[in-house]
């Protein structure tokens, strides 16, 4: 039987046609060992029209290291969800490449993608200007479900864009009372997050403070919560 790198063709032939999930969870954990010698195979197959079959090798890539020179870009533009999503988690392990595909996940009409790119932009806490109307998009998109909603509000606490600031100056305003006094809106998870996002990027700034101190003499605990930080030193 074949061994060590000359292995992984066959092996891929058969993960290529493998239908049961275990199967392939086999066939990964196999190819998986082999290391990255074997990158140089798995990449030459990624021409494969089945996107099944591009799922799987990114997935081999994702799991061995693709080479420096590799792009995982083109595999973010493809037709299915399930290949985009895989192109994205590789794509997003490349410092270089990391702004790029960070904005091409948020732009992606696929649940799964879009909350891989918001839940990067928070764990790295930082956002690129180009990826701030996208969240700004997101943040207010009522048709999107509500945890994604609030997870692209907490990413624009990360942004330094003065857009990203206005976005959370209006999710936070209710208007105006008869005595011309600013309010806020009712409560609801969009304004807690985005009165926590106005303290983790703007706590300086005056508008913020403005907003951030009515929140703080706010009736209701969960939003004076939200804006305790405000008072610190």
């Amino acid at each position: 039987p074949l061994v060590g790198v000359a292995a992984a063709a066959p092996l891929l032939d058969v993960l290529a046609t493998a239908e049961s999930r275990g199967a392939r969870r086999g066939l990964l954990a196999q190819l998986a060992k082999m290391g990255p010698a074997i990158a140089a195979t798995v990449i030459a197959r990624l021409d494969d029209p089945r996107w099944y079959v591009i799922r799987n090798l990114l997935t081999v890539l994702e799991e061995i290291g693709p080479p420096p020179d590799f792009s995982a870009v083109p595999f973010m533009r493809h037709v299915d969800a399930r290949v985009r999503l895989h192109a994205l988690k590789l794509q997003l392990k490349r410092p270089e490449g990391r702004d790029e595909a960070l904005v091409a996940g948020l732009a992606d009409q696929d649940p799964r993608t879009l909350r891989l790119a918001l839940g990067l932009a928070i764990a790295v806490e930082r956002c690129p200007d180009a990826a701030v109307p996208l969240l700004i998009s997101r943040a207010t998109d009522r048709a999107l479900s509500t945890d994604l909603r609030v997870l692209a509000i907490r990413a624009l606490g990360h942004a330094v864009a003065p857009a990203a600031l206005e976005a959370l100056l209006q999710l936070t305003s209710g208007g105006r009372t008869l005595f011309g006094r600013d309010k806020l809106p009712p409560k609801s998870p969009e304004l807690l997050v985005a009165l926590g996002a106005l303290v983790a990027g703007w706590p300086q700034n005056p508008r913020a403070q403005a907003r951030l101190a009515r929140a703080a003499a706010s009736g209701d605990r969960d939003i004076r919560h939200a804006a305790a930080a405000h008072d610190q030193p």
